[in-house]
């Protein structure tokens, strides 16, 4: 079986990998809203707080 390659954002040449998540409607629901209001994607929300992380 072939697997996906990492892909490469085409504005940014950073090699990206994708994260399947699976999240409850309710919170999905909150992320989408929460980004909106932000004017920002959910995957840039998420990218954000995960580089917030205390881990080196």
């Amino acid at each position: 079986m072939l697997r996906k390659q990492p892909s490469k954002d085409k504005t940014n040449k950073e090699i990206k990998k994708n994260l399947p998540v699976r999240l409850p409607i309710e919170l999905h629901k909150k992320l989408k809203i929460y980004a909106a209001k932000q004017g920002k994607t959910m995957v840039e929300i998420v990218i954000e707080q995960i580089e917030k992380l205390p881990l080196k």
